[in-house]
């Protein structure tokens, strides 16, 4: 007997790197409104091809790695909309719009759905221990 166990990927905001390569060894792989992904920084292939990091916003163009791109090409197969500012600026709202995609999308996808939700209550509960701190060390 097997057990075909689905992959998805999520890029979250920045997939630059060879690591960026693993992601896409993946049944699906979803981007955020806002995520870059390459195999390379747009700093690094300025630096190759011009010999000048300066000109990163240059190389990023001519690369098309926004999620949109990615879509037009095939290599992403959704988008996910993030909150007004960003997905940092909302993570609650970003875990129910992650959801949405779940519930709308393939079965696979709770898993990622899962994935964020732990992460959201973790940045939550690190954030107040943080503030707890602070409040702490003032005398508040």
């Amino acid at each position: 007997m097997t057990l075909k166990t689905p992959v998805i990927s999520v890029v979250l905001g920045e997939g630059g790197s060879g690591g960026a390569l693993a992601l896409a060894v993946c049944d699906e792989l979803a981007m955020l409104e806002h995520a870059l992904y390459s195999v390379i920084s747009p700093r690094g292939f300025a630096s190759i091809l011009w010999k000048d990091p300066s000109r990163e916003k240059e190389a990023a163009d001519l690369m098309k790695i926004t999620a949109d791109d990615l879509y037009n090409f095939g290599v992403c197969d959704k988008i996910i909309a993030e909150p007004v500012g960003g997905a940092h600026t909302d993570p609650a709202q970003t875990a129910e719009m992650l959801h949405e995609m779940a519930v709308s999308g393939t079965a696979m996808a709770l898993l990622v759905t899962a994935v964020w939700a732990v992460y959201v209550l973790i940045s939550a509960k690190s954030k107040s221990r943080d503030t707890d701190t602070a409040r702490s060390r003032a005398g508040a």
